[in-house]
């Protein structure tokens, strides 16, 4: 059985991720995690809905302790799953049975990557963000680099949870050129509202 976070967070398999952990049922489900080296895992909950994919994380380390016994940690995820069935056990949080949600397709996508990524930096540059050298480093050594761009791309919850689901790594890819081309598009309808605005004839 996989102890179950629900939160209104995605997370990538291979991302990195700061947590707040408070309530004494998740700080016992962390502890133990940690206590046994093995992951917990992820589920977006919104809107009193549970997801069905999710992402299994195992602690990378415990980066603050607080006097009233919450902490801090920095998750990183591992594979995704999908959920079969679920329950609360006696300590109070969620244990669920799993199975492993992999993709279906594999190949190589090197000339939908180089697109992906052009399209990712007209957006860097349009939006005047520099994510530093390190996110790119990581995104050279990434196996699946839909995941990492994923992170910074300005996506909503729901496309998040659309993007993990999608078992190709061809068809992330493609998910995400065509929102970072929309994206693209309404930063320069933002920037021309802000020239609009600063041009607007009224005296200040």
């Amino acid at each position: 059985m996989l102890p179950i976070f629900p939160l209104s967070l995605v997370v990538y398999p291979g991302s990195k991720y700061p947590l707040h952990i408070f309530e004494e049922r998740y700080k016992n489900m962390v502890k133990y995690a940690i206590k046994l080296g093995e992951p917990f895992g992820i589920i977006v909950y919104e809107n009193k809905t549970l997801g069905r994919i999710g992402t299994k994380v195992k602690v990378e380390s415990i980066t603050k302790n607080y006097p009233d016994g919450s902490f801090d940690i920095v998750i990183r995820g591992e594979e995704r799953f999908i959920l079969k069935t679920m329950r609360e056990n006696i300590i109070g949080y969620f244990e669920a049975e799993v199975d492993k949600y992999e993709d279906m397709i594999t190949g190589t996508y090197s000339e939908l990557e180089e697109e992906m990524i052009a399209a990712f930096n007209i957006v860097l540059e349009k939006a005047k963000y520099d994510p530093g050298d390190n996110f790119f480093l990581n995104l050279n050594e990434c196996k699946f680099k839909s995941f990492k761009i994923a992170e910074k791309a300005g996506l909503t919850l729901e496309q998040q949870q659309s993007l993990i689901t999608l078992q190709n790594e061809g068809e992330r890819i493609y998910f995400l050129i065509e929102h970072l081309k929309k994206l693209a598009i309404e930063l320069d309808e933002k920037e021309s509202m802000r020239q609009i605005m600063q041009n607007d004839g009224y005296l200040n």
